[in-house]
C-alpha cells in the first residue's frame, strides 16, 4: 500500500503506523486522531490539507518533506527529526517536542504557539514571521536561524542563545529576556524596542 492508502486505513480504523518507510509519496485530506506513528521514515513526501490531532510520533524521520499548511494540534513528538523540510504556514500548536531536531527547514508563517520544547534543537531554519507565543523554549538549542518578525510574546525563552540567529523585528516579552543570550547588535535593537535611549 502507498502512503495515502495506509493513512486512510489509519484514519478509518484508528490503526497505528509502525516501522514503515515512504519515499516520494503524497497524502491529501487525511485527518488522524489519537494514533501512534513510530519508527518510520518519510522521504520527500508531500502532505496536503492534512490534520493530525493528539497523534503520537516517536523515532520518526521527515527528510525533504513538504508539510506546508499542515495542522498538527496537541501532538507528541519524541526523538523525531525534520531535515530540509518545508513547514510554511504549518501549525504545531500545543504540541510537545521532546528530543527533536529541526535542521535546514523553511517555515515562514508557521505556528509553534503554546508548544513545549524539551531537549530539542533548531538549526539553520528560516522561520520568519512565525509564532512562538506562549511556547516553552527554555534551554532549546538554537543556531543560525532566521526569526525575523517572529512573535515570542509570553514564551519562556530562558537560557536560549539567539546570538547566531536573526531576530530583527521579533517581539519578546520584557520579563522573558532574563538569561537570554544575544550579540551586541541584537542587544542594541532590543534596547530600542524596550524604549531605551542609547547615548
Amino acid at each position: 500500500m502507498d502512503l495515502q492508502e495506509i493513512m486512510l486505513n489509519a484514519q478509518e480504523n484508528e490503526d497505528d503506523i509502525e516501522k514503515q518507510s515512504f519515499s516520494d509519496d503524497m497524502v491529501c485530506g487525511i485527518k488522524l486522531y489519537g494514533i501512534d506513528i513510530e519508527e518510520s521514515d518519510f522521504n520527500s513526501c508531500r502532505f496536503r490539507e492534512c490534520e493530525f490531532e493528539k497523534v503520537y510520533f516517536k523515532n520518526v524521520s521527515f527528510k525533504g518533506c513538504d508539510l506546508s499548511n499542515i495542522h498538527m494540534y496537541d501532538c507528541t513528538f519524541k526523538q523525531c527529526s525534520f531535515d530540509k523540510c518545508r513547514i510554511t504556514g504549518s501549525s504545531f500548536s500545543e504540541s510537545l517536542l521532546e528530543s527533536c531536531v529541526f535542521s535546514d527547514c523553511t517555515g515562514p508563517y508557521s505556528s509553534f504557539g503554546a508548544c513545549t520544547f524539551k531537549k530539542s534543537s533548531l538549526k539553520d531554519c528560516t522561520l520568519n514571521e512565525s509564532s512562538f507565543a506562549d511556547a516553552k523554549l527554555r534551554g532549546t538549542a538554537l543556531k543560525n536561524n532566521v526569526f525575523s518578525g517572529c512573535d515570542f510574546g509570553g514564551a519562556d525563552i530562558g537560557g536560549c542563545d539567539f546570538s547566531s540567529s536573526s531576530i530583527s523585528g521579533a517581539r519578546f516579552s520584557l520579563s522573558a529576556l532574563k538569561d537570554v543570550k544575544v550579540n551586541y547588535e541584537q542587544a542594541i535593537e532590543l534596547a530600542k524596542l524596550l524604549g531605551l535611549k542609547i547615548v
